[in-house]
């Protein structure tokens, strides 16, 4: 059992028990991730025969052999729960919803979630920018919430998180462009005629 890696924490207290915590999970009624504490045992063992059990419970389903287009529709009804409670704004969840119907289920869902891989996902990117003619700004928006989706599964690692040279980034920035005085001389003797 302790040759196995776990996610998730086991601490030993100062009164000589062991408590045992989850790495960070998803908590709908919360709305956020967090890390949830499993209760205080009496041994280390005890705390990790416990923190297992959770583990397995969470990935009762095999997860990486289920499609992305069936994991992001459980994640959109979590995501739809999170607005009935009000954890999160209409217009959030409206483009999470956007971004998975237009871009995220045409280009990945076919996959499995243990097929995807940086270099998948990368291709993917770049062919949002070149196939479909996204701009830098909306990739990166698509990625954000791909990546967003992929961090509540319950993988080993988010299969979105990529080198960060490999990350989508804005590579366009607006540059104001003031004229000369000789230009603006100009641009006032042309209008005069």
């Amino acid at each position: 059992m302790s040759s196995v890696r776990l996610p998730g924490s086991v601490y030993r207290r100062s009164s000589g028990r062991w408590t045992a915590m989850t790495s960070p999970v998803f908590d709908p009624q919360v709305g956020s991730r967090r890390r949830i504490s499993l209760g205080t045992f009496e041994s280390r063992m005890s705390a990790l025969e416990a923190l297992a059990a959770f583990q397995g419970k969470r990935r009762s389903v095999e997860v990486g052999r289920q499609r992305v287009s069936e994991y992001l529709t459980q994640w959109l009804d979590l995501v739809s729960s999170q607005l009935d409670v009000g954890h999160l704004a209409r217009r959030t969840a409206s483009g999470y919803e956007q971004a998975v119907r237009l871009h995220i289920n045409p280009g990945l869902g076919h996959l499995r979630l243990s097929e995807l891989h940086h270099l998948v996902v990368h291709e993917w990117l770049t062919s949002l920018r070149t196939a479909k003619g996204l701009s830098d700004r909306s990739v990166l928006r698509v990625y954000r919430v791909a990546h967003r989706a992929m961090a509540d599964a319950p993988l080993g690692r988010n299969p979105m998180s990529l080198p960060k040279h490999m990350r989508p980034v804005v590579r366009s920035k607006r540059e104001i462009v003031r004229p000369t005085t000789g230009e603006i001389r100009a641009f006032l003797a042309h209008t005069r005629l």
